[in-house]
């Protein structure tokens, strides 16, 4: 099996493909997307894996330039919700809001009689 081709990512937010040896934009990160290429995207400074934040960034570029969006509004709401239950991103507290209760981590809150 053959190793992730590797982009870093700089502070100036530009991004490196150590394989070609050359910068890459997103739209050719999505080429490799809809091509199967395995690739990793790393924090050049600390080496952290950013895959998951580029390819939100990439999502986010191809429907910010449709008139139509393709992603049903809903869809996104519970995504972000679904996300959520693993903590709150903001304090990586558990979770506690939502208004339906699907996405609650821990116990459930006593009910008022």
């Amino acid at each position: 099996m053959n190793k992730p081709r590797v982009i870093q990512k700089y502070p100036n937010r530009r991004m490196y493909d150590t394989s070609q040896h050359r910068y890459v934009t997103l739209d050719e990160i999505l080429r490799f997307v809809l091509t199967e290429v395995d690739f990793i995207v790393v924090d050049k400074r600390d080496q952290s894996d950013i895959t998951f934040d580029t390819l939100l960034n990439v999502l986010s570029k191809v429907y910010a330039n449709r008139r139509q969006p393709g992603l049903d509004r809903q869809f996104l709401l519970e995504a972000i919700r679904a996300q959520s239950a693993y903590g709150d991103p903001m304090t990586e507290e558990p979770y506690m809001g939502g208004g339906d209760g699907r996405f609650f981590v821990g116990p459930p809150k006593a009910s008022v009689s």
